[in-house]
């Protein structure tokens, strides 16, 4: 829709110019996995012809836990140490999705976090879910420092 282009092309514009190594850059948080699939397959299509590259993650800890092959790269380096590397540049995501992959993906991080989006920023503020701002802004400060 307009709104989520109105916020997307500008993000979009400004990764394209990224580094060659995939970091986290940009999240955006909708309060729903309908709305969250939606604006995934806007910004799916935007990455398209670039070499950026997005995922949509819903779900429990369980899911997420799952599903944590689809956003982090993990790997043991020559002297045995894990090492990992975000697989996409843009997740668009639910707020439970977001606390659960930072509470319990090894390797998950917002270090390097350029664009936090919260759409429908009024449902999600009303709305605490599992104290989704007080995790998110613990886990931006830690990067921060």
């Amino acid at each position: 829709s307009g709104k989520t282009l109105a916020y997307a092309l500008p993000v979009m514009q400004v990764l394209r110019g990224r580094a060659v190594v995939r970091r986290l850059r940009a999240v955006v948080v909708l309060p729903t996995i309908d709305l969250a699939a939606q604006v995934g397959k806007v910004i799916a299509h935007l990455c398209e012809g670039t070499n950026l590259t997005s995922a949509v993650v819903t779900g429990s800890a369980g899911h997420v836990a799952r599903g944590q092959q689809d956003v982090v790269y993990s790997w043991a380096d020559h002297n045995g140490k894990t090492r990992h590397i975000s697989k996409v540049d843009v997740m668009t995501c639910t707020p439970g999705a977001l606390v659960a992959h930072l509470k319990h993906t090894e390797g998950f991080t917002l270090d390097d976090l350029q664009f936090l989006i919260i759409d429908e920023a009024d449902l999600l503020l009303l709305e605490d879910f599992q104290d989704w701002i007080g995790i998110v802004s613990q886990a931006l400060r830690s990067s921060a420092q």
